[in-house]
């Protein structure tokens, strides 16, 4: 019997990995990879950044590892649901929901990497690589509390998401 679905994959990407790897490096070795792609995806958001998965910039690749999302699915389903929600609210909510912000590869014939919500929210994680990385720039990438006080306070601006989803999201 043939498939109708695949199964998710690793998503490879050639944007900023060099940023994204000091970053996984300074930041992300206190958080897990779900933890640290969330922040990532917040502070694209935040910045109105959404950069498509084939965008290349720069000489390097980083590998987001189907593992990752096997082992942490329910979070990151969640999560993929979560900004294509907010970045779809121009749209009707049956459209969203039950089309494109839980969309799985079991309900269509999409690869996983090719799924609206998945490229949404990576899409986002690609966003957030320049601010954060920014952001880090200004502090010492080395004193934990340091950093971690300086994302709180920034993450704080966006504590009213009122504000925010209100202001048109563009995809690069």
């Amino acid at each position: 019997m043939e498939r109708l679905f695949s199964d998710p994959q690793d998503i490879n990407i050639k944007y900023k990995a060099d940023q994204f790897k000091k970053l996984e490096n300074t930041v992300g070795k206190y958080l897990d990879m779900v933890e640290f792609t969330f922040l990532l995806a917040l502070f694209g958001y935040k910045n109105h950044s959404c950069v498509p998965l084939d965008t290349v910039e720069g000489d390097t690749e980083h590998t987001f590892s189907r593992v990752s999302y096997n082992k942490n699915s329910i979070e990151y389903d969640a999560y993929f649901g979560l900004f294509t929600i907010l970045t779809n609210q121009d749209k009707s909510y049956d459209d969203v929901i039950n089309h494109l912000a839980f969309l799985k590869t079991s309900h269509t014939s999409y690869k996983y990497s090719q799924l609206p919500n998945v490229q949404t929210y990576y899409g986002y994680v690609l966003g957030g690589i320049q601010p954060l990385f920014d952001l880090c720039n200004n502090y010492d990438m080395k004193d934990s509390v340091e950093l971690f006080d300086s994302i709180y306070e920034y993450l704080e601006e966006i504590a009213d998401f009122s504000e925010i989803y209100k202001q048109p999201h563009e995809v690069i």
